[in-house]
This record gives C-alpha cells, sequence and structure tokens, in this order.
C-alpha cells in the first residue's frame, strides 16, 4: 500500500484544540470568575468539546490512512496496525501510570475518601493498565484522570480494522446511510445512559 498523503493542516487543528483543553483544565476556577472577560468565558465555557473534535479527528485520520488498505483484517497487516497503535501510546501511557500511581495508591489508603471506595479502586488497578477503565465509569478517572479518553481511543482503534475496510467497499450513499445509522445508535445509547438508564 502506498502512504497516503500527509495532511499538515490537522497539526494546527490538534495544536488548538490541545491549548484549548489545557487552558480549560489549568485555570477553570478563573474561567468561571466574573472578573474574566465574557468572550474569554464563552471561548473556554465548552472547551470539553475540544475532546470529542479529537475522536473526531482520530477517526477521519486513521480511516484517510487506512482507506486503501482493504486487507487490513489479514493476519500479517492487523499485527502490523495493532502494534503501531500499541507503541503510540501505551509506553508514555505506562510511565504517566508509574509516575501517577505514588498519588494514586496515598489517596486509596487515606482513610473515609468518598472518591476511592474498595471496589472502584480495585477496577481502576486492574482496568487501567489495560486503557479498559472507560468501561468502569466509575473507576475512569481515578489513577489517571484525563487517560479516560485514550480508553475509548483504543475501543476505535479495536473496531477500526473490522468496520472501514467493510464500510469503504459500499457505494457512497450506503456509507453515508451506515453512518448516520451508527451514528443515530450511539446518540440514543448516549441519551439514555446520561438520563440513568444504566
Amino acid at each position: 500500500m502506498t502512504k497516503p498523503e500527509r495532511l499538515p493542516l490537522l497539526t494546527s487543528l490538534r495544536f488548538f484544540a490541545a491549548a484549548e483543553v489545557l487552558i480549560f483544565h489549568a485555570c477553570g476556577p478563573q474561567l468561571n470568575d466574573a472578573a474574566t472577560p465574557a468572550v474569554i468565558r464563552d471561548l473556554f465555557h465548552n472547551a470539553y468539546e475540544a475532546v470529542t473534535f479529537f475522536f473526531l479527528l482520530s477517526g477521519f485520520v486513521l480511516t484517510y490512512s487506512h482507506r486503501r488498505d482493504h486487507d487490513l483484517t489479514s493476519g500479517s497487516s492487523l499485527r502490523r496496525y495493532y502494534l503501531g497503535r500499541i507503541a503510540r501510546i501505551y509506553p508514555v501511557y505506562w510511565l504517566a501510570l508509574l509516575i501517577a500511581a505514588p498519588q494514586f495508591i496515598g489517596e486509596a489508603v487515606r482513610e473515609n475518601n468518598p472518591l476511592y471506595a474498595p471496589d472502584e479502586f480495585l477496577a481502576s488497578l486492574l482496568l487501567a493498565p489495560a486503557l479498559l477503565q472507560t468501561w468502569y465509569p466509575s473507576a475512569a478517572a481515578l489513577w489517571v484522570w484525563p487517560a479516560w479518553s485514550l480508553s475509548v481511543e483504543i475501543a476505535f482503534y479495536l473496531v477500526l480494522p473490522f468496520l472501514v475496510p467493510r464500510l469503504l467497499r459500499r457505494p457512497l450513499w450506503q456509507q453515508l446511510a451506515i453512518s448516520l445509522i451508527l451514528l443515530c445508535v450511539v446518540e440514543i445509547l448516549r441519551i439514555w445512559l446520561g438520563s440513568g438508564g444504566a
């Protein structure tokens, strides 16, 4: 497979989205202060949406990169794809877990810490190293809090080799229809789960 053309403009979009998330987390209380100009408050009020943008961007880039690789589900291609994803995320992520481990364990053993129920601590301890913590939401943010988004990203990585090549073999109208159906299913699940359905 020939390497797809690079999309350098996406790097600048990623920079601005990352800067918005960083400022949102680092300056949250100041951004809500009445003394902060309204235009600044409005700009960063929904900065968490930049994470959604990252998910969309990641899905686009991965689909773009693998759009011609129809045998992505074959043994060697699939291995190469997964090893590339693992090498890109896990080493730095495990380093972050290691750095954050003393605080994580210290908070867990502190008496009467309402954020660290024993089952949530154990779930985070077992699931976080494999980036599966998002599947147990009450434990998703205990160890390395921002990593919940990487946990979601890993789910995308797992699905992509099986979904995208099959989707791209179809005519454009079917691609759009299937994508719209999947989007509706995800939105219905989001609304149901958000309203206390599970």
